[in-house]
């Protein structure tokens, strides 16, 4: 982390935490938080431990937030600071003092301890993703046409995919598991690195780096499968969450769409068509049934579809016949 001290990372943390307890944050305060915890692990890290400690200090607060002063804050920080052992805590700071106030009091005036949780909610349009940053230092990116909920609680750390696709980094924390549901499966983590898609008819998890432990609820079985898997392994599934074998990936091109990329190895060419268009707005369309199953290998690039039909027309000798509402593929005459 260059030309930034431990303390100045520390305030800046602190500040950033106090800004969302206060629940005045404005979108563009989001984004640019959202900005200043992709730069370095460093912030992430320190953001995640000051709402920890934000979120103790509401806990141990037993009276009225304007009765706290602040050195009672400082004294708990510092109690907190020797149980983590965290070198870059300040407790005479006055962003930390402000940090625990604004926990304290929003916490305690306007938000009572009954009121239930509200997931979080993110989503990319067609041909859009998007970064998503928690508040643990964990991280979630989305590829085109997905929706995701976040909701974090003490003991847990629960994402929903309603539809689409997404890559996990999730940091560490044995104490509270990272949990993934889509419509036909249960993904368990503590931490690790791995990609989900949730489709209608398929549901695919690939791990990159870690263990991941999948639970699957196949329509109409008695009891529900369990199966680990381990970095450069996946597993996939139809609509009604039948499964198949563990099977080998390649880890450099299991998540390649972040780089704007998608490969396909031996796929026929409906199947791939089908993928593409979660991409592109003018959709594909085989105009000849009899290439339906010809198989495809190759890398083609998501954002550019003029590039991506170009190399298809090249590959296979076709000819895109460019519509109003589609662009047909259909033998060279």
């Amino acid at each position: 982390m260059t030309g930034n001290s431990y303390r100045e990372v520390d305030d800046q943390a602190a500040a950033w935490a106090a800004r969302m307890l206060s629940g005045a944050m404005t979108t563009p305060e989001r984004k640019a938080l959202d900005d200043w915890l992709s730069k370095d692990i460093r912030h992430r890290k320190a953001y995640a431990e000051y709402m920890e400690i934000t979120d103790l200090a509401q806990n141990a607060s037993g009276g009225p937030a304007e009765e706290i002063l602040e050195s009672d804050l400082e004294n708990f920080a510092a109690r907190e600071s020797g149980k983590k052992a965290r070198r870059y805590w300040y407790v005479a700071s006055p962003a930390l003092a402000a940090c625990l106030a604004a926990a304290l009091f929003f916490g305690g005036v306007f938000m009572p301890s009954s009121a239930p949780l509200q997931p979080e909610r993110h989503q990319t349009a067609r041909g859009e993703t998007l970064e998503v940053n928690l508040a643990d230092g964990s991280r979630i990116t989305l590829n085109t046409n997905s929706v995701v909920e976040v909701l974090y609680a003490d003991d847990e750390r629960q994402v929903s995919l309603d539809s689409g696709e997404a890559l996990f980094e999730v940091v560490f924390d044995p104490g509270r598991p990272f949990r993934v549901d889509t419509h036909t499966a249960e993904v368990l983590v503590v931490g690790t690195t791995f990609n989900v898609r949730a489709l209608e008819a398929e549901t695919t998890i690939s791990v990159l780096s870690g263990t991941v432990n999948v639970s699957v609820d196949a329509v109409g079985a008695q009891t529900v499968a369990k199966v680990t898997l381990g970095a450069g392994q996946a597993l996939s599934g139809d609509g009604d969450a039948v499964f198949g074998d563990v099977y080998a990936i390649d880890t450099q091109t299991a998540a390649a769409w972040r780089r704007g990329m998608a490969f396909y190895e031996n796929e026929p060419l409906t199947s791939m068509i089908s993928d593409l268009n979660r991409y592109y707005r003018l959709p594909l369309v085989i105009g000849d049934e009899s290439l339906a199953g010809i198989p495809v290998t190759g890398g083609f690039d998501v954002t550019n579809q003029d590039a991506t039909v170009q190399a298809l027309a090249v590959a296979l000798s076709l000819e895109a016949d460019r519509q109003a509402s589609a662009i047909v593929l259909k033998r060279r005459e």
